[in-house]
């Protein structure tokens, strides 16, 4: 009898820093889609958002400080210079996790506009996308991209997920006041006070 495919989500982000949010998301998705674990894997950067405060060396180290389990930071950004949202990016995964069904894990915030995306059919061949559906998402305006990406081959999985209101920019503001933060893990906390990250506001 051959081996079944291992499953493996996949969670891109900044992850500047990474808090008890994105930790719970990912452990929401690991038991939903029954995953073999999941990824935290952060960027170098993202065009859209803001300048990252912290390496993505340091952010990595952060990450693998918060994950536990099945729940794994990845360290592939460290090694790569791949930045932003790249199929290049997914592929360098897939190198690694050879024989495995990629999930690629997006917000229902960012999917609604992924039929624009350069290069989304060759992305749709390669990983399973599963939406994490926020509480104002439109849901007619997710399902007519939904449409247009499974008439280019996508498998599209919608996931109802509870997401804790959490931002890294209120946490970062609030490290940088009180040096603390009940949002993030304690151990990220000391890494964060060893290394001087976010203590003064130059983001």
């Amino acid at each position: 009898m051959m081996n079944e495919k291992r499953k493996i989500g996949c969670f891109f982000g900044t992850f500047d820093p990474i808090h008890n949010g994105h930790v719970k998301m990912a452990r929401e998705v690991l038991k939903k889609l029954n995953l073999d674990e999941v990824l935290i894997i952060p960027l170098k950067g993202i065009p859209h958002k803001h300048k990252v405060a912290a390496t993505v060396e340091e952010r990595y180290k952060m990450c693998a400080l918060a994950c536990e389990g099945n729940i794994k930071a990845s360290p592939l950004m460290t090694i790569f210079d791949v930045e932003g949202y790249d199929l290049q990016m997914i592929h360098l995964v897939q190198n690694f996790y050879k024989d495995s069904i990629l999930y690629y894990l997006v917000g229902s915030d960012v999917f609604v506009h992924m039929h624009q995306w350069d290069n989304v059919e060759s992305l749709l061949k390669t990983v399973v996308i599963a939406v994490a559906m926020r509480d104002d998402a439109h849901m007619d305006a997710l399902k007519e991209v939904q449409k247009k990406l499974e008439r280019l081959g996508g498998q599209i999985v919608f996931l109802d997920i509870e997401t804790e209101a959490v931002s890294s920019t209120v946490i970062r503001d609030e490290l940088a006041l009180i040096r603390s933060s009940e949002k993030i893990h304690k151990d990220v906390v000391d890494y964060i006070l060893k290394n001087n990250l976010y203590l003064e506001k130059k983001y």
